[in-house]
């Protein structure tokens, strides 16, 4: 794809940071770009209200596997590509299995995934992640993810455990369980309904997800019905390529939490490489109280791709918090230590004027 220039513009509309850009290209667009398919806003029906983060994407897997091949033999005919081709064909002999042709052709595009807070909810009360996919041949994904898992839990040497439970409405809810992170309540589930895969953190989140996505009684709750998403999603096109929603508030709160956790550790190994840090966290409460929601969005337009933003401008990650938090506890320290070398070189200067003076005088006055 012949891409060109890239134009920007930033604004506020009331408390929300508004960012618009566009990357000039040709459109229908081609090569990476066009493994990119329409994305239905209506997917998000298959959300949880009480989503922290959410995303959604329709791509075209295999066409992608294709296109990167396709590159890695442009670029590297005689070495790189036969050498991927090799590797990949021998994964797929050991572990009885078909990439291209089995796993990913088996998805149908469309994607949606989203993340819950921690304490609220009763059935999980970690919280977690959910992913749904939908399907284009469930019996091939089926069959390739048992074999997947069979692959992985022999080369684990017993450290993954595969079960399998039948639920009332005769679904299959396969959990993959490894002791370390299932002391953490993760414990990756999968199970197919609707012609969808929903994957979750553990089975009672992908329980939750298959009754969000299968459910539609009058009574149903999704992320749709929320008015922070109302607020921040107004005036979506019709043609969007991906959709991210993020409750920016409760996100950064949810970060805190875990920091709060880990926090004396941090101190503790901060002590020992001789770096002070406060007993607490400093508290970022001013901050997040106010914020609201944030959605960003891209489609194809006239005159190339399409970027929106609009929110707080502050999307909380894990690294952000950990750095906004390791860094205000090494500031501290810091700035005191900074502070007491800004003593010491005004006394210093001091004495030194007093010394000359002496000097002087003494000069002055034979001695």
């Amino acid at each position: 794809t012949s891409i060109g220039t890239l134009v920007a513009r930033i604004g506020f509309v009331g408390p929300d940071v508004v960012a618009d850009a566009l990357l000039e290209m040709p459109v229908p667009p081609t090569g990476a770009f066009a493994v990119h398919k329409p994305v239905d806003a209506s997917w998000l029906g298959a959300v949880d209200a009480r989503a922290v983060a959410v995303g959604a994407v329709n791509v075209d897997v295999a066409a992608l596997y294709d296109l990167i091949m396709g590159t890695v033999k442009t670029i590297s005919p005689d070495e790189g590509y036969p050498e991927i081709q090799k590797g990949i064909a021998a994964f797929e002999s050991e572990a009885k299995v078909q990439i291209r042709g089995g796993l990913l052709s088996s998805l149908a595009g469309p994607v949606v995934f989203y993340s819950l807070p921690a304490g609220g909810m009763l059935e999980a009360p970690r919280g977690g992640f959910v992913v749904v996919a939908k399907l284009k041949d469930t019996a091939s994904f089926e069959k390739t993810m048992a074999a997947l898992g069979d692959f992985a839990s022999a080369k684990s040497k017993g450290a993954l455990q595969i079960s399998s439970q039948t639920r009332d409405d005769g679904r299959i809810v396969h959990v993959w369980a490894v002791a370390p992170l299932a002391l953490m309540s993760v414990m990756p589930t999968w199970s197919v309904a609707k012609e969808h895969v929903v994957i979750a953190s553990n089975k009672e989140l992908c329980d939750l997800g298959v009754k969000q996505l299968v459910s539609k009684g009058p009574d149903a709750k999704s992320l749709l019905d929320t008015e922070g998403y109302k607020k921040v999603t107004a005036g979506l096109p019709g043609n969007l390529i991906s959709l991210t929603y993020t409750d920016s508030r409760v996100q950064l709160d949810q970060m805190l939490l875990q920091m709060q956790q880990v926090w004396p550790m941090l101190t503790m190994v901060a002590m020992q490489a001789g770096v002070k840090l406060p007993v607490m966290l400093p508290s970022l409460t001013e901050i997040s109280k106010d914020m609201g929601p944030s959605c960003r969005y891209r489609y194809f337009a006239p005159g190339g791709l399409r970027w929106h933003y609009r929110g707080p401008g502050i999307e909380a990650s894990p690294m952000m918090v950990a750095g906004a938090g390791v860094g205000a506890g090494i500031l501290m320290p810091a700035l005191a230590r900074t502070r007491q070398l800004a003593y010491r070189m005004t006394s210093w200067t001091n004495l030194s004027a007093i010394g000359r003076a002496c000097l002087i005088y003494a000069n002055d006055h034979q001695d």
